[in-house]
């Protein structure tokens, strides 16, 4: 059962639990990538450029808009960010990252603002069987 994110998975489980205990979230969340900064030897590392952190550990995250305090994480670690439930297997992978962080609020009717890398039509949709709502930019074209 060994998987590349073996040896950070007693920290992800202590953050979840502590995230959850610690703070109410209101109406409305946000979701975004981040980018830890890690020069080690680690399968899972990204560059992405365009960050002020170049090198690391990506981590998708759902905020709190008005705090921004982290209310749910989940690490990149390559192709197995991205399996889903068997029904989910058409979906585009930013889809699945965002459904896998909004489902702890199905049903709570809140709005969820994303950027244009995660806007998109099947989100909506996919969102709208959640019961929330979505608030995200788009390019004209």
């Amino acid at each position: 059962n060994y998987t590349s994110t073996s040896k950070i998975n007693e920290l992800k489980e202590d953050l979840k639990d502590r995230f959850k205990k610690t703070f109410i979230p209101g109406y409305a969340l946000s979701l975004d990538e981040s980018l830890i900064l890690s020069f080690g030897r680690i399968r899972f590392k990204v560059r992405i450029l365009t960050k002020s952190a170049r090198y690391g550990i990506k981590v998708y995250v759902i905020t709190d808009a008005a705090s921004a305090y982290v209310l749910k994480a989940i690490f990149y670690s390559g192709r197995y960010t991205y399996h889903a439930a068997p029904d989910d297997k058409e979906l585009k992978k930013t889809v699945k990252v965002v459904k896998k962080l909004c489902l702890p609020y199905k049903g709570s009717h809140w709005c969820v603002f994303v950027d244009r890398f995660y806007t998109s039509i099947d989100l909506l949709k996919e969102l709208d069987k959640l019961n929330l709502y979505v608030t995200g930019t788009c390019m004209r074209n």
